[in-house]
């Protein structure tokens, strides 16, 4: 439903809540299956701008989306094709390391939740210059509550 909302006509996002100083909402757009694409970038480097903005950074999507109901959310890819929980990564040789290679900076798991999704909460968590990307598959947009 929101998805096709967001592919019809003029061009008008939901509302979407204030995220954290360090935090980007790169993409909110309709995928060609009437899913929703979410991309979030974390915008500073380890370190940088004391830990507040160079440390990893949390919120929920339920909280980033208001009035939107989440069905359905699997993390994927950079592309928004692949599911993230189903790549293996590159584990890298380093001369001198011990036997099974090396591995990237630490992540969080990759989110997956196929059911029940709107009764739980979905807190992520970005690492400095990390990028995430979400496909969501949502119910219905839910009016705001009146003030």
């Amino acid at each position: 439903a929101l998805a096709a909302a967001l592919a019809a006509g003029p061009r008008r996002a939901p509302p979407v809540s204030p995220l954290p100083p360090n935090l980007h909402l790169l993409t909110l757009a309709p995928t060609p299956d009437g899913d929703l694409l979410v991309r979030l970038a974390h915008t500073h480097e380890a370190g940088q701008g004391g830990k507040a903005l160079g440390g990893p950074s949390s919120l929920d999507l339920h909280a980033l989306l208001p009035g939107v109901r989440l069905a359905r959310v699997v993390e994927t890819t950079l592309g928004g094709v692949t599911p993230l929980d189903g790549v293996r990564r590159t584990r890298w040789r380093v001369e001198g390391e011990r036997e099974g290679g090396v591995e990237g900076p630490a992540t969080s798991p990759p989110l997956r939740c196929d059911a029940g999704c709107a009764a739980r909460p979905l807190r992520i968590t970005l690492h400095p210059m990390q990028v995430r990307t979400f496909v969501a598959t949502t119910q219905h947009v839910v009016a705001a509550a009146a003030a």
